[in-house]
């Protein structure tokens, strides 16, 4: 009796080991896969942004939409990043943009709570502008301007993982290729004026 319980029980701890492989719905609001597998953060509502691109001294802008971390981020820095210029998309219309793209509109970035290596004054990141990486997304509302409403979704990004140098613009490749995908990413909300 003593040996079939200990089986099952291995069995079990076997089972729950497995790769939760085909787990993912992919047609929910905010789904993720890391290297395929389920991944989950937790994350506050979606904030818009327009900042300066040198601040002070020019007339061009950087717009975003961070997805805030709750966790580790009384900043509101760290998060998933969707920046796009608004004079190269069409309100209404998917759009896209890959790593290769030449002047690229749409990137896709994060900026986890862990994984860094800072002993070695390492960040890691990951990238829609990185690799094979890509994102698809629509504006169903574009206002661009302090106050202004922007509303749409982020079908799908494909961000690739690497590490930044804090000494430098150097990149550094992890051990292992890391593909995080992401789906449905919604937002409806306002501009206003970045701290950065």
């Amino acid at each position: 009796m003593r040996t079939i319980t200990l089986n099952i029980i291995a069995v079990v701890f076997v089972l729950l080991l497995q790769p939760n492989c085909g787990a993912v719905d992919t047609s929910k609001d905010f789904a993720m896969t890391l290297n395929g597998r389920e991944y989950n953060v937790k994350m506050g509502a979606a904030l818009a942004f327009i900042s300066e691109m040198d601040v002070g001294f020019s007339a061009d802008y950087i717009f975003y939409i961070m997805f805030p971390l709750k966790v580790f981020n009384p900043l509101k820095a760290r998060g998933f990043k969707f920046a796009f210029s608004p004079n190269k998309t069409v309100v209404g219309e998917k759009i896209e943009s890959s790593a290769g793209d030449e002047q690229y509109y749409l990137r896709m970035f994060y900026y986890p709570a862990v994984g860094h290596k800072m002993n070695q004054g390492l960040m890691l990141t990951y990238s829609s502008g990185y690799k094979q990486g890509r994102v698809r997304a629509r504006f169903d509302i574009l206002e661009p301007h302090i106050g202004g409403r922007v509303k749409g979704v982020v079908f799908y990004a494909a961000l690739y993982g690497y590490y930044e140098d804090s000494a430098g613009p150097d990149i550094v490749e992890p051990g292992k290729e890391n593909i995080l995908e992401l789906y449905n990413f919604t937002f409806d909300t306002v501009f206003s004026r970045s701290m950065f």
